[in-house]
């Protein structure tokens, strides 16, 4: 539902958008990139990196306050030849900032060199950080849609795991530096307790694991507290508490590189555990 909201936003965008000024696609935009749907490009700039990601996430300043904002992200990096007229840091940014405010949007945050702005409608959310250097032959936006994780494991896969790795991992989705589980992890946890009824003899243990961002204590409380809040989500489903147990490992056991935001987003995650 909450994909179908975006999906619903942007379509609004496409129609509402008063975009930059307008420019051919020049032939040497980077192979396989496109403008975002809610920006058209500034006249005379082409796209010289590109990246989508389903999931990932980007660092917006609300004011003063830093916020992580995590779902489908684009990065679009656009550069202009020498040969073009050199516009003022200011004029780029008043272009994107004017365009997004036309349609719902807000600046929440202005510097010399960029901008952070958000659009919240109908329950969606979609961030952007607009930024230039000093030269003002490059602009860089990135953009998210915020969004959670999809999980996309079936029972089968989850005992296909635990018999052939003695683990698998489980993006369970919480709320923000808590362990109240959403309601989009609802389907997850249901085949994970239908595997485990399946499998009457199978025990396992839950086990949280975070990213390096925070302290570690703080780390290792919220990771027991998550595993825990699974433990109780599974008995609740049917599944005994003589079968299950709970353990926080924090930020001790990363899978990914803690450097990358896309390493964090697997680094945050729920283990099951196999129990010999």
């Amino acid at each position: 539902m909450f994909f179908r909201r975006i999906g619903m936003l942007v379509a609004v965008v496409l129609m509402m958008c008063v975009g930059l000024a307008e420019a051919a696609r020049p032939k040497y935009d980077k192979p396989g990139s496109e403008d975002h749907p809610m920006f058209s490009r500034l006249s005379g700039y082409y796209i010289d990196q590109y990246r989508v990601t389903e999931f990932d996430r980007g660092t917006f300043y609300d004011g003063n306050t830093k916020v992580n904002v995590e779902g489908k992200t684009y990065k679009i990096t656009y550069r202009t030849e020498e040969k073009n007229p050199e516009r003022s840091v200011l004029q780029i940014l008043r272009n994107y900032s004017n365009a997004f405010t036309q349609i719902g949007g807000r600046v929440i945050r202005e510097n010399r060199s960029d901008i952070h702005m958000v659009l919240r409608k109908d329950g969606a959310e979609v961030w952007v950080k607009v930024s230039t250097p000093p030269n003002r032959r490059a602009i860089t936006l990135l953009i998210v849609e915020r969004g959670e994780m999809k999980q996309e494991l079936s029972a089968r896969d989850i005992y296909d795991g635990l018999e052939r790795d003695g683990h698998v991992a489980l993006y369970i989705n919480f709320d923000t530096g808590r362990a109240t589980i959403r309601s989009e992890s609802n389907g997850i946890l249901d085949e994970v307790a239908g595997m485990l009824k399946k499998n009457r003899r199978l025990r396992v243990r839950v086990e949280g694991h975070t990213d390096n961002t925070g302290d570690p204590a703080g780390n290792q409380r919220l990771s027991e507290m998550r595993a825990n809040a699974v433990k109780r989500a599974l008995e609740q489903r049917g599944i005994s508490s003589g079968r299950l147990e709970a353990a926080g490992m924090g930020r001790d056991k990363p899978v990914a590189d803690n450097s990358t935001d896309g390493g964090r987003a697997k680094n945050r995650r729920v283990e099951l555990v196999r129990i010999d």
